[in-house]
């Protein structure tokens, strides 16, 4: 990698399990002597073209050849993996990679080069760039459950999980290309270090080698801001539990019923009303977030496959760089935002704090403890009992955290990138960098 290519090696994310650095030691990058595997050059194809993928350029010496092809997708079924060459029918828009295995009677295997399989609805580009989509306003879990953060520590920083109530917003459907940066710097005048960086330029990729200020100033170019790090996370993951109110009527009108029957204030309080509703309500949030941690992906429940995403880190294989925005339509938010998984993180408008889920869990605790402080109070004034709702309980529309101390900032990244794994491409996966940060993996998406 050169300088620019990775400029900062990110200690923490590392040590949360949450960024690598895109290699993987399943592909060798050794050839024996005699046998190089060639698994042919990248294609760009439209839906329902026949596409041939040809090892014919592979170098084989010590005896017969063997050949083995692998596709990355589960999605994409292979006529045959044995041959040469094999064919399969481009039924579904996204970017598909494969990889071919080449052997010899000497024992010698290797995998070959990636070969990358582009498909597309049509010629024509993307032609929405720099549009919004419209975010309903609505009650969403944010985080995990602290159970299953216990299970691994990489997942501590989305722990606890809770429930936010967060108003309407809008937000960029795609991630911001290289030509629309273009169009910025062509205005601004600042220096963009990575415009030519090879494999990452074409100008429908999503621009990257942008530091937090660069990502801040480019959407309040276009009238924009950058999203809170929960504005991000309900609008790629587009879990709405506001439906969870009905179940919170029922305990609210188990507490009302204790509060019919009591004489006064000191008889509903030695009743243990307040602490059963208390237990109660934490129990439902904690079974609300558990029941949502499953629909961690834009798309839902489904592990990641590679038809849906640009990611790698784990797996046998990935593109290794970005690609253009819009390319896994079968990827998209229910909202239909593209690339809120893989591709490039994206800089949100946060400060990294460590404790905030915890703290925002303790907000949740002192809006019950208000509660049932107004319902005793209502009992001592004779006042009707109040109304309890989910609003009530969950933190209204926390705001973007700001930096503390004198030392650099570190700003929230989220959605991983396409040299990360499954870990890090979760809709709850939080990441941190300094703010002065320029890598290939981190872009830019806005919000208004």
């Amino acid at each position: 990698m050169t300088g620019r290519l990775l400029t900062y090696a990110t200690a923490a994310l590392i040590a949360a399990g949450l960024v690598s650095c895109g290699t993987d030691d399943s592909i060798s990058a050794n050839v024996a002597s005699g046998l190089r595997p060639d698994a042919g050059p990248d294609q760009s194809v439209l839906v329902g073209a026949t596409v041939t993928l040809d090892g014919s350029g592979s170098t084989v010496s010590g005896g017969s050849a063997s050949y083995e092809w692998e596709s990355i997708s589960s999605r994409i079924a292979l006529n045959s993996t044995g041959q040469v060459s094999t064919t399969f029918t481009a039924s579904e828009v996204g970017v598909f990679p494969f990889l071919l295995w080449v052997g010899d009677s000497n024992g010698n295997n290797w995998v070959s080069s990636l070969t990358v399989v582009t498909v597309s609805a049509s010629d024509a580009p993307v032609a929405d760039l720099g549009a919004m989509i419209s975010i309903p306003a609505a009650v969403t879990a944010i985080g995990i459950d602290i159970d299953r953060a216990s299970e691994d520590v990489r997942l501590a920083l989305e722990a606890p999980g809770l429930l936010l109530s967060i108003d309407a917003f809008e937000i960029d459907r795609y991630e911001v290309t290289n030509g629309e940066y273009r169009q910025f710097l062509a205005t601004d005048g600042r220096v963009h270090d990575f415009d030519d960086l090879a494999g990452f330029s074409d100008d429908l990729q999503p621009v990257v080698g942008v530091a937090w200020q660069d990502a801040a100033d480019y959407c309040a170019a276009q009238g924009k801001r950058l999203p809170t790090e929960f504005e991000w996370e309900y609008a790629a993951r587009g879990v709405d539990v506001s439906a969870s109110d009905q179940r919170l009527t029922t305990i609210v009108n188990s507490y009302r019923s204790a509060f019919d029957a009591a004489g006064n204030r000191t008889e509903l309080r030695d009743s243990g009303a307040g602490d059963v509703f208390e237990a109660e309500v934490l129990a439902l949030l904690a079974d609300v977030v558990a029941e949502s941690a499953a629909a961690n992906y834009p798309w839902g429940t489904e592990a990641p496959d590679a038809a849906q995403l640009n990611f790698g880190g784990e797996i046998s294989g990935n593109v290794r760089h970005t690609v253009a925005v819009g390319s896994y339509p079968s990827g998209t938010s229910r909202f239909g935002a593209h690339d809120m998984a893989g591709n490039v993180w994206e800089w949100t408008a946060d400060a990294f704090d460590e404790r905030l889920m915890t703290n925002l869990g303790r907000e949740v605790d002192r809006n019950i403890t208000t509660i049932i402080r107004d319902v005793e109070g209502a009992k001592q004034s004779n006042s009707a009992f109040p109304a309890v709702n989910l609003a009530s309980v969950v933190v209204p529309n926390p705001q973007a955290a700001a930096p503390s101390g004198d030392d650099e900032a570190q700003r929230v990244i989220r959605g991983g990138s396409w040299a990360d794994g499954a870990l890090s491409v979760r809709g709850s996966a939080r990441g941190f960098l300094a703010e002065s940060t320029r890598t290939n993996h981190t872009g830019i998406r806005c919000a208004r």
